[in-house]
């Protein structure tokens, strides 16, 4: 990665298709019920562990925050979809699940260009008691993307988040992702599905931490590698005191 050819104020909207229920607003237009899970998100990401954190936080500019509505149900998936055609692109998004919502988010990245592209992106989601939320997300990249990709995650009772990521192409890609299972009977599925080939690099970090009694988390991962292709998967469920009667499972494959 050449650090130089990164633009530290890069200025790039994500493409929303958005169903009427659902509202995207910049964090300056938040509802003021909101101002304190802003305040954590950014408390949260500024708590860097690594380079990639710093620079990310050296960017920042703005924010979106996706709010589900209280009882609302999408029956078609949200489309997220940006196609990247900058040297750099920088994201903070917080989801956001009211009680009782369901929906199921699908996040789509293009970056095709021949020339190095840096994306940095820091998402939050914040699932609300009996909400359930799916989400996706899908790399389709060329042999120049650095992808660097923060998660973290709160559910609270009986509420339920599915993660799937769909990784293909790129020269980095990073995911490092944190769920805490807050509220009994929470639940979460982190999945991973990833291609690489000549010289790509892979790096997944799921850890899930269970609060609450009858949790469940459920994380897997399939990597297919060719030529010289490397891939590092990292996974950890840490059960708590306070969460007797929770199960969690992980498997990872690579072939």
């Amino acid at each position: 990665l050449d650090v130089e050819k990164i633009d530290p104020h890069p200025d790039q909207e994500v493409i929303l298709a958005q169903p009427e229920a659902i509202k995207v607003l910049p964090f300056s237009e938040a509802p003021p019920q909101y101002a304190d899970i802003i305040r954590e998100h950014l408390n949260s990401a500024a708590k860097t562990k690594n380079k990639f954190g710093a620079l990310h936080e050296a960017g920042f500019t703005k924010g979106q925050i996706l709010l589900i509505p209280r009882g609302v149900s999408i029956v078609n998936p949200l489309m997220l979809e940006s196609t990247l055609n900058t040297s750099t692109q920088i994201e903070h998004l917080i989801i956001i699940a009211e009680q009782g919502s369901v929906a199921t988010l699908i996040e789509i990245l293009n970056a095709q260009q021949d020339t190095q592209q840096f994306r940095s992106q820091v998402v939050s989601f914040y699932i609300e008691e009996g909400a359930q939320v799916k989400y996706r997300f899908i790399q389709r990249a060329g042999p120049k993307l650095f992808n660097i990709i923060r998660r973290n995650a709160v559910v609270e009772q009986e509420g339920s988040l599915t993660i799937m990521d769909c990784t293909h192409g790129g020269a980095l890609t990073q995911v490092m992702t944190s769920t805490h299972l807050r509220g009994e009977g929470a639940e979460s599925k982190a999945y991973s599905l990833v291609f690489a080939d000549q010289q790509q690099q892979i790096d997944m970090n799921t850890e899930t931490s269970h609060h609450a009694p009858r949790t469940r988390t459920d994380m897997q991962a399939k990597l297919i590698l060719n030529d010289h292709a490397r891939a590092i998967y990292r996974g950890l469920i840490r059960m708590n005191k306070t969460a007797p009667h929770s199960t969690g499972m992980q498997r990872e494959d690579t072939l």
